[in-house]
Protein backbone atom coordinates (compact mmCIF):
# COMPACT_ATOMS: atom_id res chain seq x y z
CA UNK A 1 0.00 0.00 0.00
CA UNK A 2 2.84 2.17 -0.40
CA UNK A 3 2.65 5.46 -2.11
CA UNK A 4 0.02 7.60 -2.28
CA UNK A 5 -2.54 5.08 -1.49
CA UNK A 6 -0.82 4.62 1.77
CA UNK A 7 -0.50 8.28 2.31
CA UNK A 8 -4.02 9.06 1.87
CA UNK A 9 -4.82 6.26 4.04
CA UNK A 10 -2.42 7.34 6.62
CA UNK A 11 -3.59 11.06 6.71
CA UNK A 12 -7.43 9.94 6.94
CA UNK A 13 -6.36 7.42 10.01
CA UNK A 14 -4.83 10.99 11.34
CA UNK A 15 -7.73 12.53 10.92
CA UNK A 16 -10.13 10.41 12.40
CA UNK A 17 -7.84 10.12 15.20
CA UNK A 18 -7.02 13.43 15.86
CA UNK A 19 -11.29 14.43 15.48
CA UNK A 20 -9.82 17.08 13.10
CA UNK A 21 -7.79 18.11 10.12
CA UNK A 22 -3.88 18.35 10.83
CA UNK A 23 -1.46 20.00 8.33
CA UNK A 24 1.60 17.95 7.35
CA UNK A 25 3.88 19.95 9.22
CA UNK A 26 2.04 18.37 12.44
CA UNK A 27 2.72 15.10 11.30
CA UNK A 28 6.18 15.61 10.50
CA UNK A 29 6.91 16.86 14.13
CA UNK A 30 5.06 14.06 15.26
CA UNK A 31 7.19 11.82 13.89
CA UNK A 32 10.32 13.83 14.27
CA UNK A 33 9.84 13.72 18.24
CA UNK A 34 8.87 10.22 17.73
CA UNK A 35 12.51 9.34 15.90
CA UNK A 36 14.19 11.43 18.79
CA UNK A 37 12.25 9.94 21.72
CA UNK A 38 12.14 13.64 23.46
CA UNK A 39 13.65 17.18 22.11
CA UNK A 40 13.30 20.83 22.40
CA UNK A 41 11.10 23.19 20.76
CA UNK A 42 14.15 24.82 19.75
CA UNK A 43 16.11 21.83 18.58
CA UNK A 44 12.85 20.52 16.57
CA UNK A 45 12.50 24.26 14.98
CA UNK A 46 15.99 24.07 13.80
CA UNK A 47 16.35 20.37 12.68
CA UNK A 48 13.12 21.17 10.76
CA UNK A 49 14.22 24.39 9.32
CA UNK A 50 10.80 25.60 10.61
CA UNK A 51 10.33 29.20 12.65
CA UNK A 52 10.19 28.54 16.91
CA UNK A 53 6.88 30.07 17.05
CA UNK A 54 5.19 28.01 14.09
CA UNK A 55 6.59 24.86 15.85
CA UNK A 56 5.49 26.20 19.89
CA UNK A 57 2.14 26.64 17.66
CA UNK A 58 1.48 23.51 16.50
CA UNK A 59 3.51 21.61 19.61
CA UNK A 60 0.36 23.68 21.78
CA UNK A 61 -2.31 21.73 19.74
CA UNK A 62 -0.49 18.32 19.81
CA UNK A 63 -0.10 18.36 23.49
CA UNK A 64 -3.04 18.55 26.12
CA UNK A 65 -3.52 21.66 28.22
CA UNK A 66 -5.43 23.16 31.24
CA UNK A 67 -7.90 26.62 29.49
CA UNK A 68 -10.17 28.62 30.93
CA UNK A 69 -13.60 28.51 29.77
CA UNK A 70 -14.46 31.93 29.33
CA UNK A 71 -18.44 31.78 30.29
CA UNK A 72 -18.75 29.34 32.94
CA UNK A 73 -15.37 29.95 34.74
CA UNK A 74 -14.61 26.45 35.04
CA UNK A 75 -10.78 24.64 33.88
CA UNK A 76 -11.11 22.68 30.76
CA UNK A 77 -8.57 20.74 28.67
CA UNK A 78 -7.74 21.60 25.24
CA UNK A 79 -5.43 20.09 22.62
CA UNK A 80 -5.32 16.74 21.15
CA UNK A 81 -3.12 15.02 23.78
CA UNK A 82 -0.53 13.51 21.63
CA UNK A 83 2.75 15.37 22.92
CA UNK A 84 3.73 15.82 26.25
CA UNK A 85 5.66 18.74 27.50
CA UNK A 86 8.12 18.27 30.59
CA UNK A 87 10.61 20.96 32.49
CA UNK A 88 14.29 19.60 32.13
CA UNK A 89 14.60 19.06 35.85
CA UNK A 90 18.35 21.12 35.46
CA UNK A 91 17.33 23.70 32.97
CA UNK A 92 14.18 25.17 34.03
CA UNK A 93 14.08 27.05 30.73
CA UNK A 94 14.35 23.90 28.44
CA UNK A 95 11.19 22.12 27.66
CA UNK A 96 11.24 18.96 26.64
CA UNK A 97 8.69 17.07 23.94
CA UNK A 98 7.90 13.17 23.65
CA UNK A 99 5.06 11.24 23.02
CA UNK A 100 1.93 10.87 25.01
CA UNK A 101 0.85 6.56 24.57
CA UNK A 102 -1.64 7.84 22.38
CA UNK A 103 0.62 9.60 20.09
CA UNK A 104 2.88 6.86 20.20
CA UNK A 105 0.17 4.65 19.39
CA UNK A 106 -0.72 6.71 16.29
CA UNK A 107 2.54 7.48 14.97
CA UNK A 108 3.68 3.66 15.47
CA UNK A 109 0.11 2.88 13.38
CA UNK A 110 0.88 5.32 10.54
CA UNK A 111 4.50 3.58 10.21
CA UNK A 112 2.33 0.05 9.53
CA UNK A 113 0.05 1.62 6.82
CA UNK A 114 2.62 3.54 5.00
CA UNK A 115 5.14 0.17 5.65
CA UNK A 116 2.68 -2.13 3.67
Amino acid sequence: MAGLKGLSEALAYLRKEASEELPIRHLEILVYVHNKSEVSVGHLAKDLNLPKSAVSVAVKRLSQFPERNTKTGNLEMKGLGLLDKERDPEYQTLVKIKLTPKGERIVKHLDEILSV
